[in-house]
């Protein structure tokens, strides 16, 4: 194991116990860090994945909740004493911490026939933790994190025929994601900011429309607006998990006939939603189905509108849990049938 990674890691990330708790510091993170953070999320499933810089630590989170399988796992590196650190688990489970004792730093790895070669640090003959990567013309090309072959974490990349910085930033998955600065050849700030796959974000409502397909969701996203008769193959919807500016859901009319669950927890920034009519209304010919087809809204603490316009007329439960700043909830006919038409207004959590 290199000297580097036996130093381990900060005392502040040491104090803090990420094999336990981990999903409770990778919140916390994400909530204080949003400025420097870029987190995707997936509704159908409530996957998350991404990248978030505290200071002088970068976490990368993959988190897979895709059907049959719940696998989380963790990257800490220190951008001082360039440490790494992985955890894998299941959602649920501590982390383990993987083994690293065989990690071997300054080791040159050639990379094709033309010069182009890595020198740093190698786990069992690939690519994993910091390094530097030279170009044909032994030329600097990058210094920072790599995992099997893919930039990771944090790096900086050069103008290799000038030696100036190019970026220097968060990387996911072999791109720029989350904060960087980008620099022209005179060294001059173009850019500093956030980034999602490779370039500058753009920070704009998200409309769909139903010849649009299901995207992947981004933790800066404000507004979220989805036309008529919006309809991708999917079974269920959970808005968490990284969603953290989100303030707006506006579905229209006839959507997401095949979704039985829909959740939305924990989302700090989000005020009003709206469903239109006919939407999340799949009809059930099986009892069992029915009794299971289910939404629920919890942990949203500035939600103050809550609007269904003839919808989830096939679902059997709604769920409203902590919604402190709740003060319009309106179910219109035929909303969780057979139940009434009813409005509830300012509903504030302590006073009945």
């Amino acid at each position: 194991m290199s000297a580097n990674n036996a130093k381990s890691v900060s005392k502040k990330e040491n104090s803090m116990d990420w094999r336990k708790d981990w999903r409770e510091y990778l919140t916390t993170t994400v909530s204080k860090e949003m400025k420097e953070c870029m987190i995707r999320v997936n509704i159908e499933n409530g996957s998350m994945s991404g990248v978030c810089k505290r200071g002088e630590e970068v976490v990368e989170v993959t988190w897979n909740r895709r059907e049959n399988e719940n696998n989380v796992e963790l990257i800490l590196v220190h951008l001082k004493n360039h440490s790494i650190r992985v955890l894998k688990g299941s959602e649920g489970e501590e982390l383990t911490e993987m083994d690293l004792s065989e990690l071997i730093e300054n080791e040159i790895v050639d990379l094709n026939d033309d010069g182009m070669r890595w020198e740093g640090e190698v786990l069992k003959g690939d690519l994993f933790g910091y390094g530097c990567l030279y170009d044909e013309e032994n030329e600097l090309e990058y210094e920072g994190w790599m995992i099997e072959g893919k930039k990771r974490c944090y790096g900086i990349e050069y103008w290799n025929d000038i030696g100036l910085k190019k970026y220097c930033g968060c990387y996911y998955d072999g791109l720029k994601n989350g904060y960087g600065l980008l620099y022209d050849r005179n060294g001059m700030i173009e850019y500093e900011g956030l980034f999602k796959d490779d370039n500058p974000l753009i920070v704009n409502p998200l409309r769909l429309e139903n010849t649009i397909p299901f995207p992947i969701l981004h933790s800066h996203l404000e507004s979220l607006l989805i036309g008529d008769d919006y309809n991708p193959e999917v079974t269920s919807l959970s808005f968490e998990n990284g969603l953290m500016s989100l303030k707006t859901i506006e579905i229209g009319n006839s959507c997401f006939s095949q979704v039985t669950h829909m959740t939305i927890n924990s989302l700090p920034s989000l005020i009003f939603v709206h469903i239109g009519e006919h939407s999340f209304s799949k009809c059930c010919q099986d009892l069992n189905e029915w009794n299971t087809q289910m939404c629920s809204i919890k942990n949203c603490p500035k939600l103050q509108s809550l609007i269904f316009t003839t919808s989830f007329s096939e679902y059997a439960g709604l769920q409203l849990l902590n919604l402190p700043s709740l003060q319009i909830l309106k179910l219109n006919w035929k909303c969780f049938y057979p139940a009434p038409l009813f409005e509830l207004r300012s509903f504030i959590e302590g006073n009945g």
